[in-house]
């Protein structure tokens, strides 16, 4: 009796868990997905010696513990962030595997499949690629970095109906187009028919498809995301299961002006939060620009932008960069005359959609040595 009481007690069980508390994310998406992990042990035993977190057969994040430093811990857990982009587009899933040994058992393991949702959307005026596409370079750039191309519109007679369609499922949306000049800062145009109240007079009929029109925005991102959302129902645990947009550019005249910018970043960006993030914005933003642009210099900035982007910059960086180079571009082919329209940015600054996110201005592309470009970081290890 004696005995059996004795190897009873000895037993012990190792359990493993993804995430480490809370449902699993409905879907990873842009480059602050983040996942999380935990291993413990329950009855006697002398801990655990190693722990190894694997995204797609990737180690992201492993610890070993040598008993001749210290006590085992009898439990560990880790949680990293990750860029879902860095497989390609033709990877839509994540397999999350967690490895994870006790002392003299054989490794256990477990693992869950999650979604890999990265879409981007580009429409551009049928009658802009003759002066320039800023398209092309747009959706090749954004596709190289991992984004699915779900649309790339710039066929005659586009309407607004079906670009936002296209807006409701995309996570990257870009649009080259005009601006109205009546309702300036609120609307851009689509290539379609609209009423003749909303055209200038002598130009093409087009359709408003922003905030401030009849085919707004907001409306439709909120259907998408999921309407009247509770702290525990953000993104990405929302129940549609469809992704926030990460950064949406309205390449047209007078979209960034100061005094109704901020319509747009609550379109395209809503709900404006995570429910990692809950208080503040996080790796979203939209651009535009707070004046007219000529249409010829929409591809050499468009061109640069994404460049910058798709080595790492965060948006601010990119854009500045890019404002410098339109400008020397200008001056070069204009005899000295400045470029003068500035892109705004709203929302988080430091948005980024290539390599991890990180909050910070870290990488810069044209120092000799631009930083590292790491695709996934730890947030946080310990003891459960």
């Amino acid at each position: 009796m004696l005995l059996a009481l004795v190897a009873c007690l000895s037993q012990a069980d190792l359990h493993l868990v993804i995430p480490s508390d809370g449902p699993l994310p409905l879907y990873f998406s842009s480059t602050n997905a983040r996942i999380s992990a935990r291993a413990w042990v329950s009855g006697t035993s002398d801990g655990i010696e190693s722990f190894e977190i694997k995204l797609n057969g990737f180690p992201v994040y492993g610890k070993a513990f040598d008993p001749q430093q210290g006590e085992l811990p009898s439990g560990w857990r880790a949680h990293v962030m990750f860029d879902s982009t860095h497989w390609g587009k033709e990877m839509t899933t994540c397999v999350v595997r967690l490895e994870a040994k006790e002392v003299g058992q054989p490794e256990q393991n477990t693992e869950v499949t999650i979604p890999i949702k990265n879409k981007a959307a580009g429409y551009i005026l049928s009658h802009f690629v003759a002066t320039g596409d800023s398209l092309t370079p747009t959706m090749d750039a954004l596709e190289k970095m991992g984004y699915v191309n779900q649309a790339e519109v710039s066929a005659p007679n586009w309407t607004a109906s079906q670009c936002l369609g296209d807006i409701a499922g995309c996570t990257v949306f870009y649009v080259a187009s005009h601006g109205h000049f009546i309702q300036p800062g609120k609307s851009y145009f689509s290539d379609g028919t609209a009423g003749a109240n909303e055209v200038p007079p002598g130009m093409p009929v087009y359709s408003l498809v922003a905030p401030g029109s009849s085919n707004e925005v907001k409306p439709v991102r909120e259907t998408a995301v999921g309407t009247n959302l509770e702290p525990q129902q953000l993104p990405p645990f929302n129940p549609t299961g469809n992704p926030p947009i990460a950064f949406a550019w309205v390449d047209s005249c007078n979209t960034a002006l100061l005094e109704t910018a901020d319509e747009y970043l609550k379109g395209f960006c809503y709900p404006e939060r995570n429910k990692y993030m809950p208080e503040q914005i996080e790796n979203q933003a939209e651009m535009g620009w707070d004046s007219t642009v000529p249409n010829v210099a929409m591809p050499v900035f468009a061109g640069k932008f994404w460049s910058y982007i798709s080595e790492g910059s965060v948006a601010q960086r990119a854009r500045t960069y890019a404002l410098q180079d339109t400008d020397a571009w200008h001056r070069e082919k204009y005899n000295n005359l400045p470029f003068t329209p500035t892109p705004r940015l709203f929302g988080d600054h430091t948005t980024r959609l290539r390599f991890v996110y990180t909050g910070f201005d870290d990488i810069d592309p044209k120092l000799p040595y631009p930083g590292v470009k790491p695709w996934h970081r730890t947030l946080s290890e310990g003891q459960p």
